[in-house]
C-alpha cells in the first residue's frame, strides 16, 4: 500500500524533487534560517525561504557558496559526486557556517 509520501526511483527519469516543508522547517529552525539553497528555483524556494538561491541555469557549481546552506541538489547520478565535492570544498574553505544537505546514497554501489 502506497501512503502519501513519494516515492523516488532511481529510474525515474526526474532529478528535481522538491523537499517536505516539514523537513525544510526543521532545517531552518536549526540552523537559525537558511542563507543559500544553491541548487533551487523559485518554487522549491517557496518553501525553502532561503535568503537567497541558485538557480540550474546560474549554475550553483559553479558559483560561491556562503553562510548557512540548505542543499537538495539535482539527484542525476553522474552529478551526485560534484555537488558532494563542492560542498566539502566550500566547507573546507571556512565560507560555510552550516550545512543541512538531503543527498543519494546508494548502498548496493
Amino acid at each position: 500500500m502506497t501512503t502519501n509520501h513519494q516515492l523516488i526511483n532511481q529510474t525515474s527519469g526526474k532529478v528535481e524533487y522538491y523537499t517536505p516543508p516539514a523537513i525544510i522547517e526543521a532545517a531552518r529552525a536549526t540552523m537559525g534560517g537558511i542563507d543559500l539553497d544553491p541548487a533551487s528555483s523559485a518554487r522549491a524556494n517557496e518553501i525553502v525561504q532561503a535568503a537567497q538561491y541558485i538557480t540550474a541555469e546560474q549554475d550553483g557549481l559553479s558559483q560561491p557558496w556562503f553562510g548557512r546552506v540548505w542543499m537538495n541538489h539535482p539527484f542525476g547520478r553522474k552529478e551526485n559526486p560534484l555537488w558532494i565535492q563542492k560542498l566539502m570544498d566550500e566547507r573546507l574553505s571556512g565560507s560555510l557556517l552550516q550545512v543541512c544537505c538531503i543527498t543519494f546514497a546508494s548502498t548496493s554501489e
